[in-house]
């Protein structure tokens, strides 16, 4: 179990981004780390993990990235997902959030928080 934030442009999952120059943006962030071929996480054990999932998703938010003919260099949603262990509500947002937010705005879409249905703006 997880909270889990996402990262997209609208509700339909409508518009794509380049992955290679994502990942590169995502791979200059601190203590973030690769993590797969497609992922990467926010590392600070024991106090912080929480893992970064470049996706690309079907206008219903399913994963589609490994059927045949999907794109491998565009995705159209990230989704950050913080193992309860490592979650406390007060570190939200000191720990997560500023991560989550200069991805939104690097990519200039909306950080959605998956629980409450809030959009936390991107500073």
């Amino acid at each position: 179990m997880s909270y889990d934030l996402s990262i997209r442009a609208d509700d339909r999952y409508s518009r794509m981004t380049a992955k290679a120059p994502l990942a590169a943006f995502i791979a200059t962030l601190p203590n973030v780390k690769p993590n797969g071929t497609s992922g990467f996480v926010l590392d600070d054990p024991p106090a912080r993990w929480m893992e970064i999932d470049l996706e690309l998703v079907s206008e219903d938010g399913d994963y589609i990235g490994d059927e045949e003919g999907a794109s491998e260099t565009d995705i159209n949603c990230l989704r950050l997902h913080i193992p309860y262990g490592f979650f406390r509500e007060k570190g939200l947002a000191q720990e997560y959030l500023p991560t989550a937010q200069a991805i939104a705005k690097h990519v200039g879409w909306t950080l959605l928080d998956e629980q409450t249905g809030q959009a936390w703006p991107s500073t």
